[in-house]
């Protein structure tokens, strides 16, 4: 995270582009921030093996990565 933070959204998607679930949204001080999804959906349960799509918003910035879950 650069200097002064950011306000910073980190979400899952599943590959129909749903939202699977939202890990942070708040804003993040200056530094490195780690999360840890365990591939599980809103409601707690455990989601299917497949392809998903985590997107990090930062600022005005946006990236996004494809992911593998494998059970």
């Amino acid at each position: 995270m650069p200097a002064g933070g950011r306000q910073v959204n980190l979400a899952i998607y599943d590959f129909g582009g749903r939202l699977v679930q939202e890990l942070v949204s708040q804003f993040e001080a200056a530094g490195t921030h780690e999360t840890v999804w365990r591939g599980r959906n809103r409601q707690g349960r455990d989601v299917a093996t497949g392809l998903y799509t985590c997107r990090l918003r930062c600022g005005d910035r946006i990236t996004t990565m494809k992911m593998t879950l494998l059970r």
